[in-house]
């Protein structure tokens, strides 16, 4: 079976098999040249990691029953199976399922069921958790992560308990390069910065744990993935959530990805190759912001702080990474914490702005000081999405939206935009409206500071914003 062109070959250790009844054999077959990629990507992550014991060595496998975790499982088990080195025959492998709770409950169960079966077959122990129904949609609320957000919390956390019960030296999910190209066509289109765009690296340490959580997949596409379990004749569960295109991921996945892979079919390997020079780079400035700009500390209950002068000597960019360090010492330990916007930072980072207050931190730059500081407000801004697609009223936490012919009591809370329109919260107080040709208004602290006026081109409906409940009247 051919590998797709956009990606290196798949590696192979040279190792032979104990299995292996053809030693004069020197192609590995599709599969063996698989699992050995999978196999790699474990062992170099966890030798960077300082994880070099000779001795039993157990890895927990985050499972869901889908196509990529079911690939990974299936690979790692064979390499164990056929164990051709000391380092393969000490793996002892492990698997946890997560039920989120979000999903119907006979789609739950076909998980469950697929992946206990996969377990069964490859000898492999696993546990089943399940979050009480409820539980991630509250806490989505509660702190404006959004489902997807909440449900990623909650499968971290049960993976980490789970890795302490068992004694596991790693975590391994099933991201795969196709992960990786979706989050950097996300973190592109969001404006993100060497950190977004370099994101999903190939080995990454829990906050509180040390537990490194390995991706051992990531040189490996979905479409290598499928014809890996073609081969073995493996089954597996498909989400039907992963084609809900209200979701950002997946009109990225299903309509931005099909349109690349049709215009320009080789934009994928530049893009990775992009990914990687990001994440050095990200590496680089954060090492740099921490020497040149070192915060004060002494008081870090109330808050950091350098001097201005020191601050604003530095290039723009070591001044943006080091705001971004002050505020991750700050909340780190939050359940909530957000990162910025890169462009709320940039116009402090200036000195255009002399004080930014974040939700959960603020930043202040005063009698010669910069200081950044934990909030005393007891509640921060709630995030919301919402895609609307016909006329009507809807109600979004403390403002109402309305789609058509109604009017409102100002007119500076109107503007014009085509169905659908995605209407959001985008952190520090902002609200945009997007359609199809892009931002149609955009809001911040209650008030219409963008809007869009009538146009044929961008579409002729009328939109209106009411702040803090507001009011309205029918009208033609």
């Amino acid at each position: 079976m051919l590998l797709l062109p956009v990606l290196p070959p798949l590696q192979t250790r040279n190792l032979k098999r104990k299995n292996d009844k053809d030693l004069r054999r020197k192609i590995p077959s599709f599969s063996e040249s698989f699992e050995d990629t999978v196999f790699n990507g474990l062992s170099n992550s966890l030798n960077s990691f300082s994880i070099k014991n000779p001795g039993r060595r157990i890895i927990l496998l985050a499972l869901s029953g889908g196509a990529d975790s079911t690939a990974m499982a299936a690979a790692l088990a064979a390499v164990v199976e056929n164990a051709a080195d000391t380092l393969s025959a000490n793996l002892k492998l492990h698997a946890l399922h997560v039920n989120h709770g979000i999903r119907p409950s006979n789609a739950c169960t076909a998980d469950k069921e697929a992946a206990v079966t996969l377990c069964k077959t490859l000898d492999i122990p696993i546990t089943v958790t399940k979050i009480p129904p409820g539980t991630v949609n509250s806490y989505a609320r509660q702190y404006g992560t959004g489902i997807e957000g909440a449900a990623r919390y909650y499968r971290y956390k049960a993976l980490e308990e789970e890795a302490l019960r068992v004694g596991a030296d790693a975590i391994v999910t099933a991201h795969t390069s196709d992960d990786r190209l979706e989050t950097i066509l996300m973190s592109f289109l969001r404006g993100s910065g060497p950190a977004g765009l370099g994101a999903l690296s190939s080995l990454i340490a829990t906050a509180e744990n040390a537990i490194p959580i390995v991706r051992p997949l990531l040189p490996i596409s979905r479409a290598e993935v499928l014809a890996y379990l073609k081969v073995r004749n493996l089954g597996y569960c498909s989400d039907e959530t992963n084609n809900d295109q209200h979701f950002f991921r997946n009109r990225i996945r299903h309509v931005l990805i099909p349109l690349l892979d049709q215009q320009f079919p080789y934009w994928r390997y530049p893009v990775l190759r992009l990914g990687e020079t990001q994440a050095m780079t990200a590496s680089f400035l954060l090492e740099e912001a921490e020497k040149r700009l070192a915060w004060d500390n002494q008081a870090a209950e109330t808050g950091l702080q350098l001097s201005a002068d020191q601050f604003f000597a530095e290039p723009a960019i070591i001044r943006e990474e080091a705001l971004f360090l002050a505020l991750d010492i700050l909340t780190k330990n939050d359940n909530d914490r957000k990162n910025p916007r890169r462009d709320t930072l940039r116009s402090f980072a200036q000195g255009i702005e002399t004080a930014v207050d974040l939700g959960q931190t603020r930043l202040e730059n005063k009698n010669g000081w910069i200081t950044a500081r934990k909030t005393t407000r007891q509640t921060v801004e709630r995030g919301f999405s919402v895609l609307i697609k016909r006329t009507g009223a809807y109600k979004l936490n403390d403002i109402t939206v309305i789609a058509g012919e109604q009017q409102t009591d100002s007119n500076e809370s109107v503007f014009y935009a085509g169905f659908p329109l995605v209407f959001r919260s985008a952190g520090e107080g902002k609200i945009l409206a997007e359609d199809r040709n892009g931002r149609a208004a955009e809001a911040r602290n209650g008030k219409l500071v963008w809007k869009r006026e009538q146009t044929p081109k961008n579409g002729n409906i009328r939109f209106s914003i009411l702040f803090n409940g507001g009011s309205f009247t029918n009208g033609s």
